[in-house]
């Protein structure tokens, strides 16, 4: 359901793609399953959270620089397969051309802020940067830097909510 804030930006900007699906059909399962986007020899990966400094050069530093890992603070490569939407993310309505101008700018610059995500069952929930999966998932990454945080449904709807504010 769109607010009224939605329609009329609708109006005034063009086309609103709609959360649900948030992208196209094709690209949601592509996000959901590598395997279907078109390469043999791709395989889902297990679920695993990866330290971001084992993929990142820039990270590598002597033990005694780097800070002690704390889990407010703590970023991880995350499989996108592993990681559901939210449904209470303040954010219904996402416009397809800014996605893939999103997608466009991760395909050149990488994933620049990290999403924050909350454990769930076997896998992880998005608390905010949705778009950023999105648009990651549209740019054909299999993995997304995250920030995994223990948090109630409430402090993760406030933590939604002042993100997107």
């Amino acid at each position: 359901m769109q607010t009224a804030k939605a329609n009329s930006k609708s109006k005034q900007s063009g086309k609103t793609a709609v959360r649900t699906p948030a992208v196209s059909e094709a690209v949601a399962a592509q996000a959901q399953d590598p395997v279907a986007a078109g390469s043999p020899d791709m395989k889902p990966a297990e679920p695993q959270a990866t330290d971001i400094g084992a993929v990142n050069p820039v990270a590598e530093t002597s033990p005694a620089e780097q800070p002690a890992a704390h889990p407010e603070t703590d970023v991880r490569l995350l499989d996108l397969n592993k990681i559901v939407n939210s449904t209470y993310n303040p954010r219904k309505n996402f416009r397809e051309d800014t996605l893939l101008e999103l997608a466009e700018s991760i395909k050149q610059s990488g994933v620049l802020q990290p999403i924050c995500v909350r454990p769930r069952d076997e896998g992880f929930e998005i608390v905010y940067g949705e778009r950023r999966y999105w648009a990651a998932a549209m740019a054909g990454l299999k993995f997304i830097p995250a920030l995994i945080r223990e948090l109630s449904d409430a402090e993760a709807e406030d933590a939604a909510i002042t993100e997107n504010l």
